[in-house]
């Protein structure tokens, strides 16, 4: 396996969604596998497209688009709700060429967040004044704090 194969090869099998578009035309580049897996138009050819078409289906640049807020900065890190999913993304600028691009790294985060505000639940409930429950059966009744 050359150098470029093994490289496209991490790339793909990322569980990160990486996209590459041109800054000016928002016309895509470059999608690895999971990004094309992961969206509506998966399986289409994403090059030449406008990255909020392909993965979106919009007509024009998405309201949460990441390059919206860079301000001129070549890094910028946010945290994207849609569709009910959410997404840690890193919006990158960089020169490809003689052009100007930007790279996304988009990692869902949905179930994280799930997770941690069901052990913030629990610890809230754990940390709530003790009540007192009764408990009965058969044998004999009993009273159980928790």
């Amino acid at each position: 396996m050359n150098r470029e194969k093994l490289f496209e090869s991490i790339i793909n099998d990322s569980v990160q969604l990486i996209q590459v578009s041109d800054l000016e035309t928002l016309s895509m580049i470059y999608a690895n596998d999971t990004a094309k897996k992961f969206f509506p138009f998966a399986g289409e050819d994403c090059i030449g497209k406008p990255c909020y078409k392909y993965f979106m289906g919009y007509n024009e640049q998405c309201p949460f688009c990441p390059l919206r807020d860079m301000d001129g900065r070549a890094s910028y890190d946010t945290v994207v709700h849609n569709g009910g999913r959410t997404f840690a993304v890193k919006t990158t600028v960089s020169e490809l060429d003689v052009r100007k691009v930007f790279t996304e790294y988009a990692r869902d985060i949905t179930n994280e967040i799930k997770a941690k505000e069901q052990f913030e639940t629990q610890i809230r409930m754990l940390s709530s004044p003790c009540r007192t429950h009764s408990v009965s059966s058969t044998w004999t009744s009993r009273t159980m704090y928790v």
